[in-house]
């Protein structure tokens, strides 16, 4: 019985079948139609279910939509055979994806291990880290290019420290975040059995900085958009919208990447916003108190929206009109240097933390609020201002 196909009749599809336990996660499977008959097998490619949008990856997902057309193209391959079936539609995508993997047997040089790893974290963390992730692998990758793994050692790690010094353009703290990649990467290796022992890789000395936060009479004069000497200052409709958010993630200590699902309908009768945070896919419960509210109402129970990169570029301009120029000391330049040149938007964060903090919030509880699971992180947030200090040594009497 003739199973040809026609090729006007052959196409392929991408569907995304979401995990039962896991809804806001899913499974990419390449779906070819062969003359009204289906064939439907899993790429192993996993993607976020808010990534997937009209039957394939947002724009964003660039290196997930990078792979689904190098698989497309090995499926109409199938165009150049003169006998096309279910069968052989099958066998192709099932040696993809055997393929897709590389045998660590086969694997010996660090490039090579290199590669591998990256695909494996590229479905395992959010892009924008990964990118980073990328960016820091890529520059190891090239310092040990043709090296074989049983050359790494630490006399190896110790030369890769001094290279990335010698570049004169890295701070010891920049240096200290390629060297945490680095050292994840050779953590996998171990655990992988790549190779027979962990790497140690030195650390640099950092010089202590000062933590960026906001005091009470910065917040006031930003609620109130008033200067140094009390003058109320005119923002402009981008300026006073950014400053609204920059407020929101002060009263709420939510990321920037969390603020666009603070929306009026999402806070429960007793007052309680629930949401999945976009960094670390982890349910987080808050309180959202009325000043919020008041700021949700103004635009019409939503958040404007508006890029990481302008907000950022947008609150330096509101602290500057406002005069907002405390001296802050930072480690790379050793000096002090205005606030309105060192703020971000991670700032209101990093003062939602501290607020609490001086306010006698116990730390397990502040931790629970903002999301964090490390301890250390939230201790290293916690900064007590200067009055506050002052006070607490008066009550000492000595």
């Amino acid at each position: 019985m003739e199973r040809k196909a026609l090729r006007s009749s052959y196409k392929v599809n991408f569907v995304l079948i979401r995990s039962r336990r896991e809804k806001n996660n899913g499974t990419i499977y390449a779906e070819v139609r062969i003359n009204n008959k289906r064939v439907r097998r899993t790429t192993g490619i996993k993607i976020q279910a808010k990534n997937w949008s009209d039957g394939y990856p947002k724009r964003n997902q660039s290196l997930v939509i990078e792979k689904l057309r190098l698989i497309e193209s090995k499926l109409t391959e199938h165009f150049s055979e003169s006998v096309i079936t279910e069968a052989t539609i099958k066998r192709r995508i099932k040696n993809w994806n055997k393929k897709k993997v590389k045998n660590k047997d086969n694997i010996a040089y660090l490039d090579e291990a290199i590669d591998s790893y990256l695909e494996f974290k590229e479905l395992d963390v959010q892009q924008n880290t990964y990118a980073r992730i990328k960016v820091h692998l890529s520059d190891f990758k090239q310092f040990t290019s043709n090296k074989m793994l049983n050359e790494l050692t630490p006399r190896m790690m110790e030369r890769y420290i001094n290279y990335l010094k010698k570049k004169g353009t890295l701070s010891n703290t920049t240096i200290n975040t390629y060297r945490k990649n680095v050292k994840t990467f050779t953590n996998w290796l171990y655990r992988n059995n790549y190779i027979p022992r962990k790497i140690e890789i030195p650390r640099l000395r950092e010089i202590e900085k000062e933590i960026v936060q906001l005091n009470d009479d910065e917040i006031s004069r930003l609620e109130k958009r008033k200067n140094k000497v009390g003058q109320i200052v005119g923002l402009n409709k981008r300026q006073d919208i950014t400053t609204d958010m920059f407020l929101c993630s002060c009263y709420t200590g939510l990321r920037f990447s969390d603020l666009k699902k603070l929306k009026l309908q999402n806070i429960n009768d007793e007052g309680f916003l629930r949401i999945r945070q976009q960094k670390t896919d982890e349910m987080l419960e808050i309180y959202i108190i009325d000043k919020v509210k008041e700021i949700l109402k103004k635009y019409n129970g939503k958040l404007p929206s508006l890029s990481n990169q302008r907000a950022n570029i947008y609150i330096k301009e509101v602290f500057r009109k406002l005069q907002l120029n405390r001296g802050i000391f930072i480690n790379k330049a050793e000096k002090y240097s205005p606030l309105n040149r060192v703020i971000s938007f991670h700032v209101g964060r990093k003062t939602f933390i501290s607020l609490a903090a001086r306010r006698g919030t116990p730390v397990p509880l502040i931790m629970k609020m903002s999301g964090h699971k490390d301890l250390k992180v939230v201790q290293r947030y916690i900064n007590f201002d200067k009055e506050t200090i002052a006070s607490e040594m008066n009550k000492l009497n000595f």
